[in-house]
């Protein structure tokens, strides 16, 4: 009876506790939050690096402007206000502090579970990523897939626009990026996913080793922003740039090119004309062809596709001929691509195609030789490009 009497009163007590811990008890009203969808950031505007703007209470200089694209909701809609967001632009020492210094402006609470894009302005690039993008690598609530863009001119000003398509621009940012047909690298474990992810990128930066990021640029009509390449990143810092057939050059040798490309070739036997072909198959495969002494590397790149236009209609015959010459003008303007991207990165020193880990995965007692000097050997390695291209069919001409 006693022990029967005791686990009833056990019982009660916690039906109470059950009571005290029911909802959330950190729980905010949606309409006291402001859903942050795209972050511009940029450098404090007319000061020198190191020159005090305004001083946080710890007497530290603002380093950063960073501004928000949030949407309104849609009884704020109903009650007169004629566009979808607002943008709030704040400073602050941090990315952190910035973002508490919104409390300053705003009665809405931030929160980052939306986020589509961070844009980064090329001045900003420049100076260094790793600053800026650890708030959001530790943020538990900004998504993993968070898109990354590094903007020419003012980052603030690109999130800022109102798009033909879409009127929020996080959203029609993440969907140009996340497009099929862009010619840009798309991420090998995530074939839908076009650019570097968060978590990948800050990886890249964490441990100093290479990366891209793609480059856009805003439309003479500030009604658009334009895909225009990949920034290049080096030891946390963007060091340069590839144009979009640099790019796709890149994409062709890592593997990592997406469905359709239109590549445009001036034609080796109809002068003046320019070839317009579509690659689809295409694979990359790389070889090490040098020895102890010298370092060298060989690529054959082959791409399967189709011709798909050329504007003076030369071309009336689909004859064997016909497609051999068409082959051979498309291998010889990819091949200078490929061979202009590759100098250009050994120009920066900056080991995008992944050279150095491939040597120490397939050839580790070349790379132990040379590993302390690769610094030195990357810029004069001797990489040798052949293309080979099959045209499918000529299409319908008649």
């Amino acid at each position: 009876m006693r022990i029967r009497y005791k686990n009833m009163i056990i019982f009660i007590i916690l039906s109470l506790l059950l009571f005290q811990f029911s909802g959330c008890y950190d729980s905010k009203e949606i309409d006291t939050k402001a859903f942050v969808l795209a972050v511009g950031i940029d450098t404090i505007e007319g000061k020198e690096s190191g020159q005090k703007e305004t001083e946080t209470i710890k007497g530290v200089p603002d380093r950063f402007t960073v501004t928000f694209e949030l949407p309104l909701f849609s009884q704020q809609l109903a009650a007169g206000e004629t566009e979808k967001f607002w943008m709030l632009s704040t400073r602050g020492a941090s990315i952190i502090e910035a973002i508490r210094n919104s409390d300053l402006r705003s009665d809405r609470v931030l929160t980052f579970g939306h986020l589509k894009v961070v844009a980064i302005s090329e001045e900003m690039a420049r100076k260094g990523l790793f600053p800026i993008l650890d708030f959001f690598h530790r943020e538990p609530v900004v998504p993993r897939k968070t898109n990354i863009i590094i903007t020419e001119g003012k980052a603030g000003d690109a999130i800022s626009i109102i798009p033909y398509q879409e009127q929020l621009y996080g959203i029609y940012q993440e969907d140009l990026l996340e497009s099929e047909r862009s010619s840009l690298p798309r991420t090998a474990h995530q074939l839908r996913q076009t650019f570097i992810n968060l978590n990948k990128m800050l990886y890249g930066v964490k441990e100093k080793r290479n990366a891209f990021i793609p480059y856009v640029k805003k439309s003479k009509d500030n009604k658009e922003t334009i895909i225009s390449g990949l920034a290049i990143i080096k030891d946390g810092k963007m060091v340069g740039k590839l144009s979009n057939a640099e790019s796709y050059a890149l994409a062709l040798l890592l593997n990592l090119t997406n469905d359709r490309v239109t590549i445009i070739a001036p034609s080796l036997i109809f002068p003046g004309c320019d070839l317009v072909f579509e690659a689809h198959d295409t694979h990359s495969q790389l070889k090490y062809l040098g020895d102890k002494e010298n370092i060298s590397f060989g690529y054959h790149v082959n791409v399967d596709g189709y011709f798909a236009e050329c504007p003076s209609s030369l071309i009336k015959e689909e004859t064997g001929k016909d497609i051999d010459a068409i082959n051979k003008s498309v291998e010889k303007q990819l091949k200078q691509d490929i061979e202009r991207t590759i100098k250009k990165m050994q120009v920066l020193n900056v080991d995008l195609l992944g050279l150095d880990s491939y040597l120490f995965q397939k050839h580790p007692k070349v790379w132990k030789q040379v590993a302390a000097n690769w610094d030195e050997l990357f810029p004069e390695a001797d990489i040798d490009v052949q293309v080979t291209v099959h045209t499918r069919h000529l299409g319908t001409s008649k």
